[in-house]
């Protein structure tokens, strides 16, 4: 059973955060209905119905809160609701949520029609649970994937105005000490870095994670650069780990080329100079090779081709 409600233990705190917040939302679309239903005003309050409706009403609305409450959480927990990653929630998981609410509603209603209705001598309207189901819906969804689409919009306006001002959005690959300096240099317009702004860094250390860099957000790992270049719409990619090999370069690269930004770095470290932490560079056709660049000894080739008469095969192709 606990593998309906728990994925890692890592999740406990969130999860329990989403049960209680999930029982909020239902108690409170109750409550919203009853006062929609009124006409806007909540029973028993001035401007209110008579006082044997309001105390129908709200023994009604005590009794449904105590049985929708745990019946939430366990049809929630049946549709994995809680193990759930919503920030990559589709088109398909609103569908589970409108599913998984009807369901909620539909169990309340026959509670409420077979053991609530008797106790209280009353029954409520279906249309009042059909504004409760909607409002709940409304707020469930807002909770899980509100926050991406308000995010969304935020990224979308801030690249309309970036756009407009020529600020390219960076995404610095290496949360070292080089990406410091880049982050450093973007955010004092040094030469070479102006009209930047540091939108994300990217590292592969897990500890990293999470953390920031003068207020740039480090997150986990180089394999996400091509969703996070789309995500954040991120015009250009600065790759800043000069003590890398040129096995884990070739890595990077092959998942920076996958985008559509313009590449820079931070030249290997063999080729910094004092002080040259900052120096940015183009990205070498060497760098895109994927293994170890093979240096032609052309004055070898020269001595020996020198006044000899050469037949070329395949002129037509880039060796020839």
């Amino acid at each position: 059973m606990s593998r309906l409600f728990l994925s890692t233990n890592e999740n406990k705190r969130k999860v329990i955060l989403y049960m209680l917040l999930d029982v909020f939302f239902i108690v409170f679309s109750l409550l919203a209905a009853i006062c929609l239903w009124y006409g806007g005003t909540i029973p028993g309050l001035p401007g209110g119905v008579g006082k044997v409706i309001d105390t129908q009403i709200w023994n009604w609305f005590l009794y449904s809160s105590l049985f929708i409450s745990p019946i939430c959480i366990l049809v929630y927990s049946i549709f994995h609701f809680y193990s759930n990653l919503w920030k990559y929630a589709t088109i398909e998981d609103i569908f589970k949520i409108v599913l998984a609410d009807t369901v909620v509603f539909i169990l309340l209603y026959l509670i409420d029609g077979i053991f609530v209705s008797k106790l209280l001598l009353t029954t409520i309207s279906k249309r009042m649970l059909l504004v409760a189901w909607i409002v709940d819906i409304i707020l469930f969804v807002f909770s899980r994937s509100g926050y991406r689409f308000i995010k969304r919009l935020f990224i979308n306006l801030e690249k309309i105005v970036s756009k407009k001002a020529g600020i390219k959005r960076v995404l610095v690959v290496g949360a070292g000490y080089a990406g410091y300096n880049v982050v450093r240099s973007i955010s004092t317009a040094e030469k070479g870095y102006e009209n930047r702004t540091s939108v994300l860094i990217v590292d592969d250390d897990p500890q990293k994670n999470n953390t920031q860099i003068m207020g740039v957000r480090v997150t986990h790992n180089i394999e996400n650069i091509p969703r996070l270049a789309e995500e954040y719409n991120i015009d250009e990619i600065i790759v800043a780990i000069p003590s890398t090999t040129n096995k884990q370069l070739n890595r990077i690269m092959s998942f920076c080329s996958k985008t559509e930004c313009v590449l820079k770095m931070i030249p290997p470290i063999s080729d910094i100079s004092d002080g040259g932490y900052h120096v940015l560079r183009d990205v070498d056709i060497a760098d895109l090779l994927f293994r170890e660049e093979i240096e032609i000894d052309t004055k070898s080739i020269s001595d020996y081709l020198t006044g000899k008469t050469v037949l070329v095969t395949g002129g037509g192709g880039s060796i020839g």
